[in-house]
């Protein structure tokens, strides 16, 4: 309780009356002078303290205020009201005299000790952090006092700042279980770096306790590194072949791995991340509980790495251009490895008044190399020497794209019968700094058969104050980009000036309605430097059909692609509109 750890700190030293001056005459009336201020403060703390000693703690409250009201800066006066105070319960007003007795005597931490343990017993986990970290301003390798300030935010619900101080403490003094309890706090805030790192620290001190081992598998498990969670089972297994349970947490972490393998479509290293699991289970298991849902696994594994079909499609219109790109992709995977081989039908067309219409239809063969959970690489090529090359890497907190290729202008009818081509890269990249914040760009340069080269690029950062993934996200973004060439192209042929840019801001939702279906709403206004401004709106939804097959649509009016410039596709009539979307179904 506090008045156990106070009454020695700020009991009041009594003073005793003076004998002497209770005998000397009083002053005739001539000779009476007023008292002044500071007189009478200390005559009212005099009172106040012979109230208090013959028990009349009310009515000495009362004459310590006047002492204050009278003289401020009485110190002597706060320290004996804070301690009544205190001892009749009476919290917040404490909270309030040694405040002030911590601005008079800034150097003595016996007040900030004081205001320390009423913030916390007055429920006020916050003032009491204030006041805990200002103490260990001055006492920063005072181990009692991190672990007192950790438990107060853990009594408190604040997790992530009980974790923050429990490392602090387990810094100074090399303690694997506060690292461990900091990686635990650190899990149960969804801060899955930092649980991770903490748990490390407390594997790297104690590295035979399995519970520290354990919780580091977990981590990694929870932070999607599940790979890592495999390696790291594993290693422990070896060094501690008869440890009981190990075996579990390692089927566990299999399976954690291949469900990530199937959000990833890499179906192969799904089936066979769930064989290890049922495997390390043994096969007595494989018809109950766990082994049962690895059976299911398995199965579902295999019923996806199965012969697919897509077919994309993506029309629109582009001033007085009409424009159709349709895809049919057969994909025919192996059933060992992660690779799938296609055949392509590509059909493009396009129209326009006084031009008449155009189209070219060829067939192109591609493969699609899933090298690991996050990259994967393509190829395809076919009729009229088109092809791409590239790699696309994607995880939770980094995408990046890249591609060389050689293709035909396809949104006009005069490129289409021209044949016009271009031969370059494209590149992405996008980092999500945390869950509110990411910035990205993309860039593309070409050089077109009309003898000019082109450079495309566009960059902004992207704000979502609300990021519910597989549930509700909104974002707000903004984007500056531009289209270089070395000379104005041919309207007729393509969108190519020497000098545009453009500059967007909006906001977009991805809501998810079920598990099987989400819709997307956007907006963006954009300014340009040619003095075409406009707006912007988008519209989509994706749907899965059954297992392994799915429809999705995007929508899109107004002046630019969500904001961004696209190479070759233009036009200053605000009217423009572009829909792409698709269907797969694997058979």
């Amino acid at each position: 309780m506090i008045l156990t750890g106070m009454t020695g700190l700020c009991s009041p030293t009594w003073a005793e009356p003076d004998p002497l001056a209770q005998a000397t005459p009083a002053p005739s009336a001539e000779a009476t002078v007023e008292a002044s201020p500071g007189q009478q403060a200390q005559q009212a703390l005099l009172e106040g303290r012979e109230l208090y000693r013959k028990g009349f703690s009310e009515s000495a409250i009362v004459q310590y205020r006047k002492a204050i009201e009278l003289d401020p800066e009485l110190a002597q006066a706060y320290i004996e009201l804070g301690k009544i105070l205190t001892e009749t319960k009476n919290n917040a007003y404490a909270i309030t005299i040694y405040q002030k007795l911590a601005q008079l005597q800034p150097d003595n931490m016996q007040w900030k000790e004081i205001l320390f343990e009423l913030h916390t017993a007055y429920e006020m986990p916050r003032e009491a952090a204030a006041v805990g970290e200002e103490m260990l301003l001055r006492k920063p390798d005072d181990l009692v006092l991190i672990k007192r300030l950790a438990e107060v935010y853990k009594s408190y619900g604040l997790q992530d700042k009980y974790a923050d101080t429990l490392i602090r403490g387990a810094k100074l003094s090399k303690d694997a279980k506060m690292y461990y309890e900091a990686g635990e706090a650190y899990l149960a805030s969804d801060m899955k770096s930092q649980a991770v790192s903490a748990y490390r620290e407390a594997v790297a001190i104690e590295p035979t306790n399995l519970e520290y081992q354990n919780a580091l598998g977990k981590g990694l498990n929870a932070s999607g590194d599940s790979e890592a969670a495999r390696e790291h089972y594993n290693k422990v297994a070896q060094q501690f072949p008869q440890a009981t349970g190990l075996r579990d947490r390692q089927a566990e972490t299999e399976i954690a791995v291949g469900d990530r393998m199937l959000t990833n479509r890499r179906y192969v290293a799904a089936r066979k991340s769930f064989e290890r699991a049922r495997d390390l289970l043994g096969n007595t298991s494989s018809d109950t509980g766990l082994g049962a849902s690895i059976k299911e696994r398995i199965a579902k594994a295999e019923r996806l790495n199965h012969v697919y079909v897509d077919n994309p499609i993506q029309f629109g219109q582009q001033g007085d251009n009409d424009f159709i790109d349709t895809q049919t992709v057969i994909g025919i995977p192996l059933q060992d490895e992660d690779v799938a081989f296609q055949i392509i039908n590509d059909f493009r067309a396009a129209r326009a008044p006084g031009q008449g219409s155009s189209n070219i239809d060829s067939v192109q063969l591609g493969v699609d190399y899933k090298i690991s959970e996050d990259t994967s690489l393509f190829a395809r090529g076919g009729g009229f020497g088109i092809f791409r090359v590239g790699v696309i890497h994607q995880s939770d907190t980094l995408t990046a794209a890249a591609s060389v290729r050689r293709d035909i202008v396809s949104y006009t009818p005069q490129a289409l019968r021209q044949r016009l081509d271009f031969v370059g890269v494209d590149g992405a990249l996008a980092g999500q700094i945390n869950d509110w914040f990411s910035l990205g760009g993309s860039f593309s340069t070409y050089g077109y058969g009309d003898d000019i080269n082109e450079f495309t690029y566009n960059i902004g950062p992207r704000f979502t104050p609300i990021n519910k993934p597989n549930d509700f996200i909104w974002g707000i973004g903004y984007n500056h980009g531009g289209v270089f060439n070395q000379q104005d192209a041919n309207p007729l042929l393509r969108f190519g000036p020497t000098n545009f840019q453009v500059d967007s801001i909006g906001t977009d939702i991805e809501h998810w309605v079920n598990q099987d279906f989400r819709y997307r709403l956007g907006y963006y206004y954009s300014r340009t430097n040619v003095g075409t401004n406009g707006n912007t709106f988008l519209a989509g939804f994706d749907y899965q059909v059954g297992e392994g097959s799915y429809i999705w649509l995007n929508y899109e009016y107004g002046n630019f692609l969500s904001g961004r410039v696209a190479p070759g596709l233009f036009s200053g009539d605000a009217s423009n509109y572009i829909v792409n979307g698709g269907l797969h179904v694997t058979f």
